[in-house]
């Protein structure tokens, strides 16, 4: 672009989205003494629609990647909770009621995410302001509203479901908007709701309010994180989601209206590269699509987009190769074997009924639990190690 209108500025690395994702790619980057910009739409921090369920990989990830262990997260007020106790329901019907290996922790996002940017800027990250107007990936250049063009050797989009960088790819929008599932969520203080939802210490899923999706109960301090997701395609998640609330004996008018946002949730891209573009995180669709665990798969991919980047700066190959290679390696078995167990359970639930899904869960709960914390993979609940190179 040579419109007189616009100024110009020029990284390595431009990285478009500065929330887990991004941070991870933009920290990964500036360690190994790559010149990065990280660019975002609003200043930080600010609100985020998340049920914030941390799991043990997601854990794993943040050590990893940035260094910081639970004792940080916590010192830094991003902790809610913790608890190794679960439940999983069918309306008021109690199907299991277990313990995992390891706690799941409930985190606060605005915390988080302003920790793990903290974290990219003292690394030496540029952190620049601006919507993104257009992005044109052959020149590795993105125009923003505010009047500016940033260039960059490669893009890295982590800007999230509603991604304006993916618009750059020829993708199948069709099949990325029939497999998008959309969220609703209340906070609603711990002092004002009956019990014993009020007394609640452990997560929750509720299933049987909406087809392909389902509920849950999180704890919080002085909170509790109640919210729903749904295929777009399937009933209507706002009913199921008032059905719910009542069946918590809570009226759903007093708590309206409910917060919502797009999930990715089985339309992840077999190819989230063009030329010195990659897509990471929710832009890319890596949602896992069982429980729509999205912390994880943003750290993750976010770290490996950035590895990628790193092998074509020193000659180690092609940055949409390399990138292809990692996801095919670890990432996307995962998803698929999770799609594959999502839609056996929604195939078992409407021949059976949910009575039969009480004995599944009992006998095999230990090693589901293993499974969502990632110490077993969604390919036939196998022993997974997660490879960080």
């Amino acid at each position: 672009m040579s419109d007189a209108r616009f100024s110009s500025k020029a990284y390595q690395v431009l990285v478009v989205g500065a929330g887990p994702c991004g941070c991870a790619a933009a920290f990964t980057l500036t360690r190994a003494g790559v010149d990065v910009g990280l660019l975002d739409r609003a200043p930080f921090p600010r609100p985020k629609l998340c049920g914030g369920l941390l799991t043990a990989k997601t854990v794993q990830a943040l050590e990893h990647i940035f260094q910081c262990d639970v004792g940080e997260l916590a010192q830094a007020d991003v902790l809610e909770a913790r608890s190794r106790t679960y439940r999983i329901l069918h309306r008021k019907h109690v199907l299991c009621s277990g313990q995992t290996r390891d706690p799941f922790l409930l985190a606060r996002r605005e915390p988080l995410d302003a920790l793990l940017l903290e974290r990219a800027v003292n690394a030496g990250v540029s952190l620049l302001q601006g919507r993104v107007l257009q992005c044109t990936p052959a020149r590795g250049e993105v125009a923003t509203a505010e009047g500016e063009v940033l260039r960059a050797e490669y893009l890295i989009g982590a800007d999230g479901a509603n991604s304006r960088l993916r618009r750059a790819l020829k993708h199948d929008k069709q099949q990325w908007h029939a497999n998008l599932a959309d969220t609703v969520e209340i906070r609603p203080p711990r002092k004002i709701l009956p019990e014993p939802l009020a007394s609640q210490d452990h997560p929750s899923l509720h299933l049987g309010y909406t087809k392909d999706g389902y509920g849950w109960v999180f704890p919080n301090r002085e909170h509790m994180v109640l919210g729903m997701c749904g295929l777009r395609s399937q009933t209507s998640l706002i009913d199921g989601f008032r059905a719910m609330l009542r069946s918590l004996r809570l009226d759903p008018d007093r708590h309206a209206p409910f917060r919502g946002h797009p999930l990715p949730y089985g339309n992840w891209l077999a190819a989230p590269c063009r030329d010195r573009l990659l897509l990471a995180g929710d832009a890319a669709g890596f949602v896992e699509p069982t429980l729509g665990e999205g912390i994880f798969y943003a750290l993750y991919t976010g770290h490996h987009a950035a590895l990628s980047v790193l092998d074509q700066l020193h000659g180690r190959g092609k940055a949409d190769e390399q990138y292809k290679r990692r996801l095919e390696r670890d990432v996307l078995p995962e998803l698929r074997g999770s799609l594959r167990l999502r839609r056996t359970l929604r195939t078992a639930v409407s021949l059976l009924g949910y009575a039969p899904m009480r004995p599944l869960f009992s006998v095999g709960g230990h090693r589901l639990g293993d499974m969502v914390h990632g110490r077993r993979s969604y390919q036939l609940l196998r022993p997974k190690i997660w490879q960080w190179n």
